[in-house]
């Protein structure tokens, strides 16, 4: 269960993504606007051995989401569940949403071995499952302010159709 009293990933050095295991070095804590900031936490680090990337792990609270984004940067944010379950809800430029499920540790490779890229102009955000979810967020290069921005599903133009019902109607599966 991911909860506040979650530990495993903290000051790490170290961190299995996918087939790559990577060197970090612990930068912060990035708070999230409210109402996200209770549900939702974010450390940052720089890789070492990949100089101009870094990588954040986000840990997502059993049935919340991410805040609801949009990517504005020009090189590609790539998402690997490392932890849990859920799902991702993505909407490219001119591809239809996308509602991709994971669950860490299942014998099925499609759910067990996700991994999302993001590049400019996709909407995105991630929904945990039963016991919550833990995604490494990698970015090359390093992300800076301003590579994602929060969009309000009640009021935000750029929203695409469907989205927030989509979004609204997932519930944390298991």
């Amino acid at each position: 269960m991911i909860d506040e009293t979650n530990t495993q990933f903290g000051e790490i050095s170290e961190l299995q993504v996918g087939d790559e295991l990577l060197r970090l070095s612990y930068t912060g804590v990035e708070e999230l606007d409210p109402p996200y900031n209770e549900h939702v936490h974010l450390k940052t680090y720089t890789l070492p051995d990949h100089v101009g990337e870094d990588l954040a792990v986000i840990s997502i609270y059993e049935g919340y989401t991410t805040p609801p984004q949009i990517t504005k940067r020009k090189g590609p944010i790539i998402d690997t569940p490392i932890a849990g379950s859920g799902y991702f809800v993505i909407k490219e430029e001119g591809m239809p949403i996308r509602i991709i499920p994971f669950r860490v540790g299942d014998p099925d490779p499609k759910l067990s071995q996700v991994q999302v890229t993001y590049a400019a102009g996709t909407h995105q955000m991630i929904v945990a499952g039963k016991g919550g979810a833990v995604i490494a967020e990698r970015c090359i290069p390093a992300f800076t302010p301003g590579d994602n921005s929060n969009v309000n599903l009640e009021t935000d133009p750029t929203i695409p159709r469907n989205f927030k019902r989509i979004a609204r109607a997932l519930v944390p599966f298991d």
